[in-house]
């Protein structure tokens, strides 16, 4: 179709969407004391929101008088509703002078509408324009997209082996906590995504290429062993000259499995903390807490945990001898913390 064509269609339904007169769905939006009452045409939402589709097909829609439907909307409010209302008219919607918060409250309304192209549309304005936000607010967003099943791409943005809890559990755990996390206590900490095995390699140069004198690091395996998610800090930057680095503020971790076993913490007790050498991925304690210890790290023979220099063995069976496993993914965070930005 001609492009001149389509925005003439657009003008033609912006013009349907001010002007009411035709109008027989009234949608109030909100709630007290921040209330308004907006016209639409049925045969338009039917066409294009399957939520308003599915509500003008039920029995229970109430009818105010002769044709018109009533809908009440108390999760959006008035603002967030026009804007969306708009873009079922016409198609388009402007984001570049809205917040990071007006944008997830449009993505929310989107989702409730169940309107997938506009959802698919957010999510990438948000990673090829707004990344910056995406970091700079990366607990209120995180927080909010593991929320929402259907916002995967920024789920995948910022992890696809870490739930918000796990980051949750995480940062209390660099904070010196050895308790279960609560809900109560602030992210104090920034986890910038550097590595992804199944995006970046699973070599041992490229993990060196990327994560070396990047500063503090979360390094998060899922294993072959019930998907168990496992790992380790450290506060130390990897390299690959060759040397090893002190265990301050080092641990490592399992996130427990899908039989449901409990996250474990293993603190750093003695020895080395973290071993650096180019021929490796990383490595924990003195060759034995927690190795990715071949050139190639997915599918490597020698990736192995066993207790040595952590307090407490992160898979079954590691306290008394090698327990091997698969890599299925990797990911490598950058650790900031939010008071020293």
């Amino acid at each position: 179709m001609d492009p001149k064509l389509l925005v003439d269609l657009s003008q033609s339904f912006s013009n349907l969407f001010q002007d009411p007169q035709l109008a027989d769905v009234f949608i109030e939006i909100g709630k007290p004391p921040e209330t308004k009452t907006f016209s639409a045409h049925s045969g338009l939402l039917f066409a294009r929101s399957p939520h308003f589709a599915s509500e003008l097909k039920n029995e229970w829609v109430k009818r105010k008088k002769g044709n018109e439907i009533k809908f009440v909307k108390p999760n959006i409010s008035p603002r967030i509703f026009e804007i969306v209302l708009r873009y079922i008219y016409t198609g388009a919607v402007s984001l570049e002078n809205q917040n990071i918060l007006s944008i997830l409250e449009i993505l929310t309304a989107a989702d409730e509408l169940l309107l997938e192209d506009l959802i698919q549309y957010i999510q990438s304005f948000l990673l090829e324009h707004r990344k910056e936000l995406l970091q700079k607010n990366f607990a209120t967003v995180s927080q909010f997209v593991f929320k929402h099943e259907n916002f995967k791409r920024l789920q995948e943005y910022y992890s696809t082996l870490l739930k918000y809890s796990d980051i949750r559990q995480i940062d209390s755990w660099i904070n010196g906590n050895d308790t279960a996390q609560t809900s109560l206590v602030p992210i104090t900490h920034k986890y910038n995504l550097i590595c992804r095995g199944s995006r970046d390699g699973f070599t041992a140069d490229n993990f060196h290429r990327i994560c070396d004198d990047k500063g503090p690091t979360v390094i998060v395996i899922k294993t072959n062993k019930n998907d168990q998610i496992i790992g380790g800090y450290s506060l130390a930057s990897w390299h690959s000259r060759g040397r090893s680095e002190s265990g301050v503020g080092c641990f490592i971790f399992s996130l427990g499995d899908r039989n449901g076993r409990d996250p474990i913490l293993s603190r750093h007790a003695s020895g080395q903390g973290i071993a650096c050498w180019k021929t490796h991925g990383p490595v924990f304690g003195d060759q034995r807490d927690l190795v990715l210890f071949d050139e190639r790290i997915q599918n490597g023979s020698n990736n192995y945990t066993k207790k040595q220099s952590y307090k407490v063995a992160i898979l079954s069976g590691a306290e008394l001898g090698f327990v091997g496993y698969n890599v299925q993914e990797y990911e490598v965070f950058q650790v900031v913390d939010k008071l020293l930005e």
